[in-house]
């Protein structure tokens, strides 16, 4: 009996532990290749710790682009951030912005803040406003990790992954 009360004692903290995952969103403007990355990358406690501390330029984490809370619970005002991207004598404007899963951090989805993304080339939107994530209880709509844009042949390549594989499940 007392091994099973000791075993009950080293056991329980390690079964309260709550993992957590982290966001960000950000993008690369390779001038050299004439590239224009834009990624949205996750990963769970220290690792997504590190990740959304790590002072990459050009890198956010979605809960940054929260200006203002109209209470402790709910969200006021949201930002986003434009930047532009010049390749191959172009110059690409991104938009990149939050999307909570619901104003009031008490709602169903509070804790969810992904983030979304729109491309223009000199005024004309070439990656229309789209959402990184899905909508947090949607699990059959994949998540978009990665948006290149290739200046030199005016491509761009969308990469998703299924919900399970984004969060490593």
């Amino acid at each position: 009996m007392k091994k099973c009360i000791c075993f009950l004692f080293v056991i329980m903290p390690a079964l309260s532990y709550a993992d957590y995952f982290r966001v960000v969103i950000g993008y690369e403007c390779n001038q050299d290749e004439d590239e224009l990355l834009i990624y949205y990358r996750g990963a769970y406690n220290e690792e997504g710790d590190a990740l959304v501390e790590s002072g990459v330029e050009n890198r956010w984490s979605p809960w940054s682009f929260i200006e203002s809370m109209e209470s402790d619970d709910r969200i006021g005002t949201l930002s986003s951030i434009e930047r532009v991207c010049s390749l191959a004598g172009k110059d690409y404007q991104i938009r990149i912005g939050p999307t909570p899963g619901s104003m009031s951090l008490q709602g169903a989805c509070g804790v969810a803040m992904t983030a979304w993304v729109e491309v223009a080339l000199d005024s004309e939107v070439i990656v229309p406003k789209q959402d990184m994530a899905p909508y947090c209880h949607d699990l059959e709509t994949p998540t978009t990790t990665d948006i290149l844009v290739n200046a030199a042949s005016g491509d761009v390549e969308v990469k998703t992954v299924t919900h399970n594989e984004f969060y490593g499940w």
